[in-house]
């Protein structure tokens, strides 16, 4: 049952995240780099002015807004433009003046980590990643819960014997905080992909979250560990020696 549904769910996304990244058709300046600049440039042999009126973020945020003079090269009308912290869609209005006559449109651009737009391909290997890193996840986090981390005792609560098995249980937790970073890792991508900027924000916050909490969860992992370990080390010790414990 479970392996089913498992199949059910990815057919489900991998058929959403094809419908979702069909691409509309819209005049495009194409993919550029976070946090860097762009040449916003158009094209007009009789034109006395271009000047771009309004700028938008991923989030509808207004950029850069007015009567922006762009710099003139011959035919090449250009503007730099730097506020590109945002993920995602960028829609650019300009106006113009061919042959005398006010014109006006638009076009977009796009604003990735990379400066590469992601293929559907690429799409598809992130769904891949994230479910994989979701069947891991259960599998330990379902591991961590079963296994127990008390030691063996008599009816009458003394240890007879040392359970080795809580340091599999600790390995799993921790083994489940990575599969919770992959997972989170994955689905961020597959957000971008298929411009749901909002899940992606989402992902993007959550991964870097667990991230920074990476670094003191295996600090913890390693200190819980060695003190488990002298733990049983001191109860060894005692149980050779005849001493009950409780």
């Amino acid at each position: 049952m479970i392996n089913k549904r498992f199949l059910i769910l990815a057919l489900v996304l991998f058929v959403w995240l094809a419908f979702v990244t069909t691409a509309q058709e819209q005049q495009t300046l194409g993919t550029f780099r976070q946090d860097g600049c762009i040449e916003l440039k158009q094209t007009c042999g009789n034109c006395t002015y271009v000047n771009i009126t309004r700028v938008s973020a991923p989030d509808s945020s207004v950029l850069l807004s007015g009567q922006n003079i762009m710099t003139k090269s011959g035919t090449v009308y250009n503007r730099t433009f730097c506020s590109t912290s945002q993920l995602g869609e960028y829609i650019v209005d300009w106006q113009s003046d061919p042959n005398g006559i006010t014109s006006a449109g638009n076009y977009n651009l796009f604003v990735t980590i990379t400066g590469q737009k992601p293929t559907t391909a690429q799409g598809t290997i992130y769904l891949f990643l994230g479910m994989l890193s979701i069947f891991l996840f259960c599998l330990s986090l379902y591991g961590a819960t079963k296994i127990k981390w008390k030691h063996s005792r008599d009816s009458s609560g003394h240890i007879i014997g040392l359970n080795d098995l809580k340091y599999v249980k600790l390995f799993l937790w921790f083994f489940t905080y990575l599969m919770l970073i992959f997972i989170t890792f994955a689905f961020k991508h597959v957000s971008r992909i298929a411009d749901w900027d909002v899940a992606g924000n989402w992902f993007n916050f959550i991964f870097w979250f667990l991230i920074v909490g990476l670094l003191p969860v295996c600090i913890l992992t390693l200190v819980l560990g060695f003190i488990s370990f002298m733990e049983s080390k001191k109860i060894s010790n005692l149980m050779r020696r005849g001493i009950k414990i409780r």
